[in-house]
This record gives C-alpha cells, sequence and structure tokens, in this order.
C-alpha cells in the first residue's frame, strides 16, 4: 500500500497555485487517475483555498504509481516534480519539471516511457526530456 496525495489549493489572492495528482499506469502503457482508494483523510492544503486528501492504494504487479506535484506562480511559470513509484512503494524515479524541460534527478532513467506517458496524458507541454544527469 502506497501513501499519495491529491491536492487542489490557490492562495488567497490568486496568484499561486497548487496540485498534487496521484496517476496510475498501467503494464500496457494506459494511464488514469486513482480512483479506487483503501482509505483517504483530509490533510492541510498548501495554500489557504482548495483541498487536499492523503490517500492509501494498492498498486498491481508491473504497474506503476505516479505522484505528480506541480506549482504555478504569478507569472504562470509552472514548476514541479514527477515522482514514480512501483508496486512495493518504491521511489524508482524523481524527475523535475522546469521551463518546459523535464530531467532526472534520482532513479532509473529506463522509466522514461512512463514519464512520457503522463505528461501526454496530461496534455503538458515539454520541448526536451534529459534522462542521464543526476544520481544514478
Amino acid at each position: 500500500m502506497i501513501k499519495l496525495y491529491d491536492e487542489l489549493s490557490r492562495s488567497r489572492t490568486g496568484k499561486h497555485a497548487y496540485r498534487q495528482l496521484p496517476l496510475m499506469v498501467k503494464p500496457d502503457g494506459t494511464v488514469e487517475r486513482i480512483a479506487k482508494v483503501n482509505a483517504k483523510r483530509n490533510v492541510k492544503s498548501l495554500y489557504s483555498r482548495g483541498y487536499a486528501y492523503e490517500i492509501y492504494v494498492d498498486v498491481p504487479k508491473d504497474a506503476y504509481a505516479v505522484q505528480l506535484k506541480m506549482i504555478k506562480n504569478l507569472r504562470n511559470n509552472v514548476k514541479g516534480v514527477i515522482e514514480v513509484y512501483d508496486s512495493e512503494g518504491r521511489l524508482r524515479l524523481r524527475a523535475v519539471y522546469r521551463d518546459g524541460k523535464v530531467r532526472r534527478s534520482r532513479g532509473d532513467p529506463a522509466l522514461e516511457r512512463v514519464v512520457r506517458r503522463v505528461l501526454e496524458y496530461l496534455n503538458i507541454p515539454y520541448r526536451r526530456i534529459n534522462m542521464g544527469t543526476g544520481i544514478g
């Protein structure tokens, strides 16, 4: 069982927004939002307006759970983190999204296909993906 977060919050002024999204990538490459949860609990959100939940999910064998964390600032610049977990709950890949580029910060570069599937599913624009950098 893995602990993930589902959050959508924005500041009082509306100038900043934060989104955490739990996704599941199946062995055939399909991506879906996690709907079936074992437990769900309210937690405090980053900003004052919005909601945040802590959810616990079971990940099937050969599937990956993805935690997407994105923050938008006053100038509509978006940056974030994409974390890929295996069925046992181990962090397999952590990638950083900044300035339209995705860069691996730690983990297995072979899981680039999972990151690409998530970006295509959510229609997140990117210019380049670099999985050769970072700590191995």
